[in-house]
Formats: C-alpha cells, structure tokens, sequence
C-alpha cells in the first residue's frame, strides 16, 4: 500500500510538472484555426459565452484530492515476561485540496476562428487537457 501511495504521489508530480509547459506549447498552435478543431482534441466545453461581440469557449474541471498523509503509531508493552515493540502506519488525516483548471478560447463570432486562449488553475488539474493536447505537440 505504502509503495502503491509513492508510485501515486511521484507519477502525479512528475505529470504536473509538464502540463502547464505542454499548454503553452499547444495551445498558440489553435490560434487562427477554426473552433472545431479544438473540439477534436479537447471534446465538447462544458460552457459557451457571448462577450463583446466575441464567443469564449470554456473548458472546466474540478477535482477534490484528499490528503493521504501518513500517521505512524509505537506501541510498547510485554508478553508475559518478554517486552515487545510494535510500529503501525495508518494513511489518511482527513483534509485535501480542491483542484481546478479551467480553459477558455476566444473566438471571433463572424468567422469562427480562435483569436486567443488563457488557461487557469491547478497544474496537476490541467493535465486532463494537457494529456488531449499532446497531438499538437508535434504538428
């Protein structure tokens, strides 16, 4: 359990590490190409907007992780004559973070056409549309 935890932990740190840079990589590579086409990497948004004569597409996730932190317990004592020690680790300890990343492309109303993008939240979070971006990187 303890190792599954550290291969968790690690591999999650190791992603976060790199979904910020794969957005800003990916995502000037949508700009000018019609809104569809992040719809073929990113799926449907979760929320559409009129503003300023502009549609802003939004793409948002939320995600609660709890704390796994780890509580280690001594205990002490005797077996008969003969003493004993005993080391028990429990994970848990309640709390957690509230993770979020939210994706937004501005598009020109008349010609559809991406004009720009900002991005906000966690970086671990994020990944979700990193991961689908991860096509462009080569193009």
């Amino acid at each position: 359990m303890k190792n599954l935890l550290i291969v968790f932990v690690l591999s999650t740190l190791t992603a976060c590490a790199t979904s910020f840079s794969v957005m800003d990589e990916t995502l000037p590579k949508l700009v000018g190409k019609k809104s569809s086409e992040a719809v073929k990497y990113l799926g449907f948004p979760s929320g559409e907007q009129s503003v300023m004569g502009k549609k802003v597409y939004v793409w948002s996730t939320r995600t609660w992780m709890p704390n796994f932190a780890p509580a280690t317990t001594n205990t002490t004592g005797t077996i008969g004559a003969r003493p004993f020690t005993a080391t028990s680790t429990t994970y848990g300890g309640g709390g957690g973070m509230d993770l979020s990343c939210e994706l937004k492309l501005i598009v020109g109303e008349s010609e559809d056409l991406i004009e720009r993008f900002q991005y906000e939240g966690n970086n671990g979070a994020c990944m979700r549309f990193s991961e689908a971006l991860k096509p462009l990187k080569g193009t």
